[in-house]
């Protein structure tokens, strides 16, 4: 069964095929969407790394408030890659 990109993309997100047109209007304010930030951020911190010298590939960085977080708390050096 084919499936278009917008279909899988509101599949995905639990929402109606008629809103995928309104998304990046919607999401557009959203700083981490879809991530456990403070868990992620936490998981890091435990590592014991050493700010400036450690670094962080945020895969997938949507709007990178991963990265951001890291690179503020834990004082990583980051890369986002969309």
């Amino acid at each position: 069964m084919a499936t278009s990109v917008e279909e899988s993309i509101a599949v995905s997100l639990e929402a109606e095929h008629s809103l995928i047109a309104y998304m990046p209007h919607l999401i557009q304010d959203l700083w981490a969407m879809g991530c456990a930030l403070k868990q992620i951020v936490e998981a890091a911190s435990s590592l014991g790394l050493s700010a400036g010298e450690a670094r962080a590939l945020d895969l997938g960085c949507g709007k990178g408030a991963v990265s951001v977080r890291l690179a503020e708390t834990c004082g990583l050096l980051t890369r986002n890659v969309l």
